[in-house]
């Protein structure tokens, strides 16, 4: 029946604009039925996911059909319709055919296109009752006129708000050509401003997840950080399917990222060493040179850390700050710093304790900073542990089996639940971090009266007093003001500052 002749036109616009594509389709009759025509209108704006297909079929000296069903984009050059032909011929009566059409752009890039298809009804007769299936036909082709995907090939993007308990930063889909591998994916997201995306908790995947759901399909092979780095310490013990994955440049994956009964290692002898995220929103491990499109993670405006809670314990304040993306432990330190704090140093056990509920409760797969490292060169795993400020340390408060420099290279320190630590290698994936302020007023000056801080008491400081007049910035003797008493007080001190 449907032998066919069709053009059809694929307008691909900007992300923020509708994309369509229209097949015209025109064919010799069969089985009872004389000539036809077709057209199948589509809006693909939210391909690679699935679209809605609708047309109309008309024969000639018939009522005209009409088409409804969906479309798929398979793999970026072919492309997929399935659907209902539901028509009613007066005297006769109705029928439903079903009909699937497969269509193949021999190349999408060029200003005129050419392609071919095939298709497949499936129905009874509605003049005679008799079933058919009229199998798949491939004596058609198209030309039509291209307009390509902007050069960015943004598919999809969302960003995760701060205020929503987000990191602020923008997660896209990106197309990739067709059977790409994970490297190129990787050095085409840097050439992006970006990298490949890391979930290191799972709320952030839950986000990005629900987000971009409609382009993560099964058949379309989205590239992430995940990969199976065999150089991992586990993997002497473990080996495959389940050692050594981690995010590229992230750390190994805290939290039950895969699909059931994933990663299986399972490719006809072919090693699947890489991975997809899928439609479920996990993960299967697949062979390299399958990937489709890549999911690309960029920074947020505003990188700086997110202050979240924090506790009091006299005059010091532990605070838990959030980080956008992960930090390293000197990263943490520079950012605490600058803050007027440090990465905390519990040098007294009565200090872990008010700062314990800090590490309760946090997100799947966080990893929380503390100030404790392990000077380089020392003894493995337990020799050379201390505070990030040079403070000795006196107890212990380590997680069972801790610390154990598995894998090798663990010289920092994550606060665990209850607060017990555990050694871990320092990946710039730190997801939270504990920062110590002292709220103590600073100690007062060795020498009040040396107002020009030249180490002396001398004639400056009484120009400097006589200056600040009447105002409190020169006064020494404490009254709130710069007067007579204040030159006197300078006077009584003349020379070299005396120490306390």
């Amino acid at each position: 029946m449907i032998h066919t002749s069709a053009t059809f036109a694929l307008v691909c616009a900007s992300l923020s604009a509708a994309q369509s594509l229209s097949i015209n389709i025109s064919g010799e009759g069969q089985n009872g039925f004389g000539p036809y025509t077709a057209t199948i209108d589509l809006d693909t704006t939210n391909w690679p996911g699935s679209c809605p297909a609708t047309g109309v079929l008309q024969f000639t000296a018939v009522p005209p059909a009409t088409i409804s069903g969906n479309a798929t984009l398979i793999d970026g050059c072919s492309f997929e319709v399935f659907g209902d032909i539901l028509g009613d011929i007066p005297g006769v009566g109705p029928y439903e055919w079903i009909i699937q059409a497969m269509f193949s752009v021999e190349d999408n890039t060029a200003a005129e296109i050419s392609g071919n298809g095939v298709t497949r009804v499936i129905g009874n007769n509605p003049f005679d009752g008799a079933t058919f299936d009229l199998g798949f036909n491939s004596d058609w082709t198209s030309d039509g006129t291209l307009t390509p995907l902007p050069d960015d090939g943004v598919l999809t993007c969302a960003t995760w708000p701060v205020i929503g308990g987000g990191n602020g930063r923008t997660y896209e889909i990106h197309r990739l050509p067709l059977n790409s591998n994970w490297e190129a994916a990787r050095v085409a997201a840097d050439a992006l401003g970006g990298k490949l995306a890391a979930f290191e908790t799972r709320a952030e995947r839950d986000f990005v997840f629900s987000s971009v759901s409609s382009r993560i399909l099964d058949g379309v092979v989205t590239a992430t950080a995940l990969v199976q780095d065999f150089s991992q310490t586990e993997c002497l013990i473990n080996g495959e399917p389940n050692c050594g994955w981690v995010w590229w440049e992230g750390g190994p994956i805290r939290w039950a990222a895969w699909n059931a009964g994933e990663p299986n290692n399972s490719n006809g002898g072919s090693s699947e060493d890489f991975a997809e995220f899928q439609f479920a929103g996990g993960f299967n491990d697949i062979i390299d040179g399958t990937y489709t499109q890549m999911l690309v993670e960029f920074p947020a405006d505003d990188d700086t850390p997110i202050a979240e809670d924090e506790v009091v314990l006299g005059s010091n304040r532990f605070v838990r700050y959030r980080t956008r993306g992960g930090m390293s432990w000197p990263q943490l330190q520079d950012f605490a710093v600058a803050q007027g704090g440090q990465l905390a140093c519990f040098e007294t056990e009565a200090e872990l304790d008010a700062a314990t509920p800090l590490g309760d409760n946090l997100p799947d797969g966080a990893l929380l900073a503390i100030g404790l490292v392990q000077a380089p060169g020392s003894i493995e795993p337990t020799g050379g542990w201390g505070w990030i400020n040079g403070a000795a340390l006196t107890y212990d408060r380590w997680g069972g089996a801790e610390p154990n420099d598995n894998p090798f290279g663990e010289d920092v320190v994550q606060m665990l639940p209850g607060g017990f630590w555990n050694d871990t290698r320092d990946l710039f994936n730190a997801t939270h971090a504990i920062l110590e302020f002292s709220d103590a007023p600073p100690p007062p000056p060795a020498c009040p009266e040396d107002l020009d801080e030249s180490g002396t008491v001398g004639f400056g400081d009484v120009l400097a007093a006589l200056s600040a007049w009447g105002t409190a910035d020169g006064d020494v003797d404490g009254n709130g003001s710069t007067d007579f008493g204040d030159i006197l007080a300078i006077l009584s001190e003349w020379g070299v500052c005396a120490e306390g």
